[in-house]
């Protein structure tokens, strides 16, 4: 019944509300603190590109022209933060599974082979010369960010997890996977996409 349309006009509104409540976030809580800087992470799965045979008829841009869309938004959205506040703004990137231009994910040369981490070097080149922005672009699949002096954000996809579709959904799996990665460095935060749903787990984040 309409409920889930989506296409590129539709990305493009999202995308614009995206930024635009941002901003406004950003403003309401200038009203009691003060805000210096803003973390803006860029967590993959910018397009749906061809990794599945029906996506061949069903996407509206090839995953060059999807590359560039994405461009758009983003580049569009960081000049909006940037025009209607003072802060600094860090963006941190991490590619998705979607981005991949290999047939399976290649989990040793996973960002050698993502159109992502190609687009994220395409955006930051276009703020190099802007000392309000800096660029994290991951070399790997797990980014962290101290966002305060004690305060460690772990930046990951997710695909790593695997739900399993039990009891709990995915937070049960999460749970596991997050305690082996804090053995090896302990993260305050864990920012995850990947699963395509809203979740607040506390010590964790599903986008």
């Amino acid at each position: 019944q309409g409920l889930n349309h989506y296409d590129l006009t539709e990305a493009e509104a999202r995308a614009q509300r995206f930024f635009q409540n941002g901003v406004r976030l950003i403003d309401l809580s200038a009203r009691d603190n003060k805000i210096r800087k803003a973390l803006l992470v860029l967590d993959g799965d910018f397009f749906s590109n061809n990794i599945h045979e029906e996506n061949l008829e069903t996407n509206q841009l090839g995953p060059t022209q999807a590359v560039q869309f994405a461009v758009d938004l983003l580049s569009n959205g960081i000049r909006h933060i940037l025009k209607y506040s003072d802060i600094n703004l860090e963006v941190a990137c991490v590619v998705g599974n979607h981005g991949r231009i290999t047939k399976k994910i290649r989990f040793a040369t996973a960002v050698e082979n993502n159109l992502e981490y190609l687009m994220y070097q395409w955006v930051g080149s276009m703020f190099s010369n802007e000392p309000r922005v800096t660029f994290h672009i991951c070399p790997g699949t797990m980014q962290f960010i101290n966002l305060f002096d004690n305060y460690l954000i772990r930046i990951v996809h997710g695909y790593e997890i695997k739900s399993g579709g039990g009891i709990g959904g995915i937070t049960i799996p999460i749970r596991k996977k997050l305690a082996g990665w804090d053995e090896a460095k302990q993260a305050n935060l864990t920012v995850l996409g990947h699963f395509h749903q809203k979740l607040d787990g506390g010590n964790f984040i599903v986008n």
